[in-house]
């Protein structure tokens, strides 16, 4: 069973959630010892290298995106922007703290590009 799911549509203007599924993390063997352990998420966005829809889709296909955290964005929703138009997005789930150390768990990705809003 996945640990992360994303839900909401990869277009400017909507939300997307991360759900985290804690459960399977607690106890003996789990990523969790308590329910005191700090769990990070944030989002990321595919550089805009990724992102280049000049590039041929062969290319896009075989290279894979490299993501950087978009600032301030650490809550279990994210609106997307114009920024992120052409761009996958993920959000990513941790177990510590960002000066503490970190262990990444899970993350999850957009299954397209975000694309611009209609008017």
């Amino acid at each position: 069973a996945s640990r992360v799911a994303l839900f909401g549509p990869p277009a400017e203007g909507e939300t997307l959630t991360l759900r985290v599924d804690t459960g399977s993390l607690w106890g003996v063997g789990g990523l969790l010892q308590s329910e005191e352990t700090p769990l990070t998420l944030r989002w990321q966005r595919g550089l805009v290298d990724f992102c280049d829809t000049k590039r041929s889709a062969a290319t896009q296909k075989t290279t894979p995106p490299l993501f950087k955290t978009i600032a301030g964005a650490e809550a279990a929703t994210y609106v997307l922007t114009k920024t992120d138009v052409g761009c996958l997005v993920r959000a990513v789930a941790a177990t510590g703290t960002a000066t503490g150390g970190e262990h990444v768990f899970a993350s999850a990705v957009t299954d397209r590009a975000v694309t611009a809003r209609v008017w």
